[in-house]
Parts: structure tokens; sequence; C-alpha cells
């Protein structure tokens, strides 16, 4: 049941024409689960940010505002809203009605 997000997430942003495998490591610091850390939430964020710009370099016609044309490297607006959509939907997946405030924070800081 702890995958059906990132399945979700692989599903939405892996473009299929991706010729090569793709590995996917996740490290933690024995996170409480259940405890209301907000982990799953940051989990979803993490991994659809790296999936958007996984969709982002592989695309043949990026958007204009990508993870990748910033010349610091950080998200546009734009790519944060995407972001933040992916996540709250894996996020739906795993616990039905979720506030999104934890989505929220994990996308676009200011706690």
């Amino acid at each position: 049941n702890a995958l059906t997000p990132l399945i979700y997430l692989l599903n939405r942003l892996v473009p299929i024409h991706l010729e090569e495998g793709l590995e996917i490591c996740v490290r933690s610091q024995d996170l409480p689960v259940g405890a209301g850390l907000g982990s799953s939430a940051a989990f979803g964020v993490a991994c659809a940010a790296a999936l958007v710009k996984l969709s982002y370099s592989t695309s043949t016609s990026p958007p204009s505002s990508s993870l990748f044309k910033n010349p610091e490297g950080q998200p546009s607006s734009n790519d944060l809203e995407t972001i933040y959509t992916y996540a709250y939907y894996s996020e739906v997946l795993l616990h039905g009605t979720p506030s999104g405030i934890d989505n929220a924070v994990s996308t676009f800081g200011g706690a």
C-alpha cells in the first residue's frame, strides 16, 4: 500500500518511451510511521519533483518554464504547482482525504 503513490507518479510522469530502466533509491532515518509528521507528503513531493524533472528532460516538447531553464536550478512557480498537484494526488491515494497542508509546506516551504 505504501508504494501506491509512487506507482501512480511513475505511471503519470515517466515516459513510456524511456528505453533505459529507472532506479529509485530512498534513504530514511527511521521516520516513525503514522506519527503525523508529514513524511508521506514529503516523500510524495520529493518523488514528484524528481519525476517531473525527469519528464521534462525526456519530453520532446518540454514546457517553456521548466526546472532546467532556471539558471539557479530552482523550480518556477508553475513547476511548483505541478509538483504540488502530483504530490497531492499521490497523498489522496494513500490517505483518502488529506488536507493538502503537508504537501503545500513540503512543496512551497514557509512552515
